[in-house]
């Protein structure tokens, strides 16, 4: 099969093209997978970006940028086979850890269970948990965690073999260590779809989506639950069936905002929607223009006073990532088109505000091959200012100008016994292996020549137990953990 082309960008000077902004000098690689980012969090001078590797086989993977210049960290483990949701507030961040919630595939039963992962600051997964379907056979998808003092919150959906439809909302109530505490059930009536859930001013959990009343005629659907995920409250609001809603907010005043698009005439219009108790009304729709399509895909609060919509828009056949700032009077700060070239469609995914008063924003460019029916996607981050502009005029350190070759790296087999053996190795430069104890006691240091994407280094003199591997491979630089003899 011919090799796919991933591209992963990171942004080096942007410039106004049309009316979007255009930034397509950025390095690439073949890798033999695709990459799908999903959130994105500033810690520090450092950002970390979630997604899935999508190949045979989906995995979660962490890779840390340090302040847009070099991956300093990078994990995909292949002992996991799953997914971290694409729904909002799929992933916290908790004390020095990131909790992803998702699903994974279970060959023996042959269904989706939920799958609950840990990573560190390293981008190292320090734990995962399974959680079970109510019947055997159903499938289960984890969507949102929310921490809630001294427990976490998973809400999830439980689909009944066979059907595309979720039949029940299933609450997890979880305590710090992620072990189940309770579970409770909201039962879905038939074809009743849930957009996604929220907290909201009074930390309840609240689901929307989609339902049908007995005419078969399209409703909203708003369930409150209570501190226990008891339902205390379920309205349903008539609707359109060419509204079609993608992300949620609830705001300060318990109102839900829905993002989304409507169709008009055959155009995809991008909208957001103010969902009361008994209405549902136009709050923001993005300034049209001819034969363009568009969509909001996601809503998220970036300061006390502003939402951040973000989205896509479509006029030749070529996609830009579309961000439309607002305030909570529905009032239009700005709104940008961004994309990674202008050839290549691109997708915004996550977006979030900086400690600096600037955007961190990551997406995907689909680029399709000659390969048929064939696309392949890679990840691009991208920070912007308060106006949401790149590299302006006056600006100085909104984007990096260092062209930084990514690699990603892996270690395995992970455990391991008589030797550890690292892939991904860009093999125009040496390589350089430390090896640590748990203690960070060097143990052992490994030089090899350029030339080579994959090396072995005999292990089985050594003790049982765990090792911090340092890999230098030109310029970049990675840690993993490796666990011996377990």
């Amino acid at each position: 099969m011919k090799s796919i082309l991933i591209l992963i960008s990171f942004l080096i000077i942007g410039h106004l093209y049309s009316t979007a902004q255009t930034f397509n000098n950025a390095y690439s690689f073949q890798q033999g997978t695709n990459y799908n980012a999903v959130e994105v969090f500033e810690v520090g001078n450092k950002y970390y970006i979630f997604g899935n590797q999508i190949n045979e086989v989906s995995r979660p993977f962490c890779f840390v940028l340090n302040n847009l210049e070099e991956i300093v960290f990078y994990n995909s483990p292949i002992e996991i086979s799953g997914r971290i949701s694409n729904q909002s507030h799929s992933i916290v961040h908790q004390l020095s850890e990131f909790i992803s919630v998702g699903s994974k595939y279970n060959s023996e039963s042959g269904n989706n269970e939920g799958l609950i992962t840990v990573w560190n600051y390293n981008a190292e997964l320090t734990n995962t948990t399974s959680l079970q379907p109510h019947a055997p056979l159903n499938n289960l998808e984890l969507e949102s965690i929310f921490s809630i003092e001294n427990e976490f919150i998973v809400v999830g959906f439980e689909y009944s073999i066979g059907i595309n439809f979720p039949s029940k909302i299933v609450f997890f109530k979880l305590d710090n260590n992620l072990n189940e505490v309770s579970r409770t059930y909201a039962t879905l009536s038939q074809n009743s779809v849930p957009y996604g859930a929220a907290l909201n001013s009074d930390q309840q959990v609240v689901v929307a989506g989609r339902t049908y009343n007995d005419f078969m005629e399209p409703q909203l659907l708003q369930i409150l639950f209570d501190s226990n995920n008891q339902e205390i409250q379920l309205t349903t609001i008539p609707f359109s069936e060419n509204q079609i809603i993608l992300g949620m907010l609830v705001k300060p005043d318990n109102n839900i905002l829905l993002a989304g698009n409507e169709g008009i005439n055959g155009q995809l219009n991008a909208r957001i929607w103010e969902a009361e108790s008994t209405s549902i009304n136009d709050w923001f729709e993005q300034d049209e223009q001819p034969n363009e399509q568009s969509q909001f895909r996601g809503i998220t609060q970036i300061d006390s006073s502003n939402l951040l919509a973000i989205g896509f828009a479509d006029s030749v056949g070529v996609a830009f990532g579309y961000l439309a700032k607002t305030d909570f009077e529905a009032n239009s700060i700005w709104s940008r088109k961004i994309r990674y070239s202008d050839f290549e469609s691109s997708f915004l995914n996550s977006a979030k505000s900086t400690t600096d008063n600037g955007i961190i924003a990551v997406g995907i460019t689909q680029e399709f091959s000659d390969y048929p029916n064939y696309s392949t996607l890679s990840i691009w981050v991208v920070k912007l200012n308060n106006q949401g502009e790149l590299n302006p005029e006056g600006v100085t350190n909104v984007v990096n100008s260092k062209q930084y070759e990514p690699s990603f790296v892996r270690i395995y087999p992970n455990p391991g016994n008589v030797e550890l053996k690292i892939a991904g190795l860009d093999n125009t430069a040496s390589t350089f292996v430390e090896i640590y104890d748990i203690t960070g006691r060097l143990i052992s240091t490994h030089t090899f020549q350029q030339g080579d994407v994959q090396v072995t280094i005999p292990t089985a003199h050594y003790s049982k137990g765990s090792y911090i591997i340092k890999i230098t491979n030109g310029h970049q630089i990675s840690r993993h953990t490796w666990i011996l003899g377990a």
